[in-house]
């Protein structure tokens, strides 16, 4: 049991040495294209209020998108190395996630940050259980065996993270740019 928490642990680690090295990378080393990439630029922001979202579409788009991502990562997790990808994925995620909060931040404020979690927290939650799953799976693997259970749990846990981000989520990111 204590190798299992151990190993938990390392990941929980790897995500947050990701976190951090993604927030010193964007403050030290990248802060102009920080500004320039103007991902959160007000009248950007503005322009998202004018769209009307087609649920219909808009779901058939997040269907296609997360379902490539879900295959990729299940393909990742047959590999040899699929300890080595998971700690790996587990890095590029905090240091997207670390980019992504300063980036936010510089250019919104503390405002930024509210906003990055409106927009990455309501179906970000059923995608990380799902995703945590399959990666505490492999980084174990073979000492723990795969069930249906946990093949349900892990597909439900997506497709209800694809109607979170789809039916909530444009209305919770309209709310957060009129805040803003």
């Amino acid at each position: 049991m204590r190798t299992y928490k151990r190993k938990n642990q390392l990941l929980f680690l790897c995500l947050a040495v990701g976190f951090f090295v993604g927030i010193i990378y964007q403050n030290l080393l990248y802060t102009r294209g920080a500004v320039a990439l103007e991902l959160f630029e007000k009248e950007r922001l503005q322009q998202y209020l004018q769209i009307d979202v087609m649920t219909e579409k808009y779901l058939w788009y997040v269907l296609k998108e997360r379902i490539l991502l879900f295959g990729l990562v299940c393909l990742c997790g047959s590999m040899r190395w699929r300890k080595a990808l998971a700690t790996v994925l587990l890095f590029v995620m905090g240091f997207l996630l670390g980019m992504l909060g300063v980036i936010a931040t510089l250019q919104l404020g503390g405002k930024g940050i509210l906003f990055c979690l409106t927009a990455l927290l309501p179906h970000g939650i059923f995608y990380g259980m799902a995703i945590s799953m399959l990666l505490l799976y492999w980084f174990h693997a073979p000492h723990r065996e795969w069930n249906r259970v946990k093949t349900i749990f892990v597909i439900f846990m997506f497709l209800v993270g694809i109607l979170v981000e789809t039916y909530v989520n444009p209305f919770l990111l309209k709310f957060m740019v009129r805040m803003i």
